[in-house]
């Protein structure tokens, strides 16, 4: 009778364990538990304590042996082990760190990336409708997850279209691979998303509260936004309504005043004079306004534009940079390399080199004109001279350093700043501003003209035009240096960092040596190795 009691409940514990063990499955695999497998678990700890009261008497007899201590220890010990380590993860889930063992760092944002990350002060969901074996998922996923590692406020899902149409439908999806980029406001829709730089620029869409407005004056042979040739303005038009830009021209002939939404004025390349209303527009919006100018010049600057620099202290030189070591990167000697940035916020953590292709010195005078604050802002390198005799340079197409000649460093751009306390004028007060201003006077100005009471103007100057043509733009840091320089301009200091960097692919070539060692080492070597080792051991056990 003991015996068949015995039996019983060995298979009552045997049910219990094997129930415990489905019940473990369900919930690693679901999370939770529906009804049936709870009344699973309870029947299941029924049982397991049936089997305790009914074998009480063993149990503590066997409590006696030691091999029986040593296995309650082992299990008390296996939780308990499991816990420290449990507890050691939860630690370090809270503190992720990755590491990017690659030479060129590719697998990291870049510092503007992290710098828009870390300024985020909204929620951004990022929806990509891919399907689950499409290829560029993985890799926009892992992209992704460096964007969610840097900024809690980013969240993403993978979507099928086919499996939920309705959600494809809700978004307007259209074709697999799109993605949508959106906050509690906006929305920005991206097709065939493989860059960081798309990605960033979309966050910055849908975060910005209002676009920058950028105008090029024309009406003096300047590059042309539209032209895609090699001197055009086309692709760095581009890139600038990428930056979420607004993109405009003006002629300053035909506006009596620079429109208001102005965020920076560009100058680039004129090749006729300015005339004295065109003059007189740009030192009222630089000095009465406090507006904000970049100047690009070039060897063949108007003598209007040398005249309008020289008034506020910085000389154009009649001359071009000759630098020799850009020889080394396969260009002409007339592409002056900066070397040096001086400290600015424009040149914060940028230490990407810049090439210039025809640049002329700039000079800041001693004593500064109109409460100006000049600094330089790059410099070519110490090999370079600024070469003089134009002439024989254009003619023998050489150049050589002599007495008239200024050696190295030279000055390719420069800083300008001033403190702006007069309001802004309203466009309509221009011919009467004088006459009318006791009549309008009140007791309280307007709100607009209380913000208007302290400005900053601001003016960069580079000596050369063509670094951002379409030609040279994309040439080492061209493009960041210009986009660098324009935030500052506008005002968005988060935007002053080096752009994502290009995924570029890095093939290795091999020799017909080593392509003969790369097969036969582990094609032919290692497993006739390894079988006559096992040949071997064979022969041996054999003789034995």
């Amino acid at each position: 009778m003991g015996k068949v009691i015995n039996k019983i409940n060995s298979f009552i514990i045997g049910i219990a364990i094997v129930l415990f063990v489905i019940v473990a499955l369900v919930f690693l695999l679901e999370e939770s538990l529906a009804v049936p497998f709870q009344i699973m678990f309870h029947v299941a700890a029924f049982m397991t304590l049936y089997y305790i009261l009914a074998n009480i008497l063993n149990v503590l007899r066997s409590l006696r042996r030691r091999s029986v201590r040593e296995s309650i220890s082992l299990v008390i010990l296996i939780p308990v082990v499991f816990g420290v380590f449990a507890f050691i993860y939860l630690i370090a889930d809270g503190h992720k760190v990755r590491f990017d063992l690659t030479a060129s760092k590719k697998f990291s944002l870049s510092p503007q990336t992290i710098n828009i990350l870390d300024n985020l002060k909204e929620k951004i969901t990022v929806l990509a409708f891919y399907k689950d074996a499409q290829p560029g998922r993985e890799f926009l996923k892992a992209g992704l997850e460096q964007y969610k590692y840097h900024s809690e406020r980013i969240e993403y899902e993978f979507i099928d279209p086919d499996r939920y149409p309705q959600r494809a439908k809700q978004y307007g999806i259209e074709n697999y691979g799109e993605v949508i980029v959106m906050s509690d406001k906006r929305r920005e829709k991206l097709k065939d998303v493989a860059t960081e730089e798309e990605l960033t620029n979309a966050i910055l869409k849908v975060t910005t509260q209002e676009k920058k407005v950028l105008y090029f004056v024309k009406g003096h042979g300047e590059p042309q936004l539209d032209d895609m040739e090699r001197g055009g303005y086309g692709l760095l038009a581009q890139h600038l309504i990428m930056e979420n830009y607004e993109v405009k021209e003006i002629s300053l002939m035909r506006t009596p005043e620079v429109p208001a939404d102005a965020s920076c004025l560009i100058m680039a390349a004129p090749k006729t004079d300015l005339f004295d209303n065109e003059i007189w527009l740009l030192n009222k919006y630089v000095l009465e306004y406090g507006g904000s100018l970049l100047i690009l010049a070039d060897i063949e600057v108007p003598s209007t534009l040398r005249e309008l620099l020289a008034s506020w202290g910085v000389t154009l030189g009649k001359d071009m940079i000759i630098d020799k070591m850009s020889q080394l990167f396969g260009a002409s000697y007339e592409m002056a390399i900066v070397g040096k940035y001086e400290p600015h916020e424009i040149t914060e953590n940028f230490n990407v080199a810049s090439f210039f292709p025809a640049c002329s010195s700039l000079t800041l005078a001693d004593e500064m004109p109109d409460e100006f604050t000049g600094q330089y802002l790059a410099w070519s390198g110490a090999g370079s001279w600024a070469e003089t005799n134009l002439e024989m340079l254009e003619k023998e197409d050489k150049s050589v350093l002599d007495e008239d000649d200024k050696k190295g460093p030279i000055p390719l751009g420069v800083v300008l700043t001033k403190e702006i306390t007069k309001p802004e004028p309203a466009a309509s007060d221009k011919g009467n501003e004088d006459s009318e201003a006791g009549d309008n006077q009140t007791d309280e100005a307007p709100a607009q003209d209380k913000k208007a009471d302290k400005r900053t103007a601001k003016v960069v100057v580079f000596g050369d035009s063509d670094f951002a043509s379409n030609a040279h733009l994309r040439l080492s840091g061209n493009k960041d240096l210009f986009l660098n320089t324009l935030a500052w301009l506008c005002g968005d200091t988060t935007l002053i960092s080096i752009r994502p960097k290009q995924v570029d692919a890095t093939p290795l070539y091999l020799t017909k040596g080593q392509s003969r060692m790369l097969f036969f080492i582990p094609v032919v070597f290692f497993p006739a190795f390894f079988i006559m080792v096992g040949v071997s051991i064979f022969i041996r056990r054999r003789r034995v």
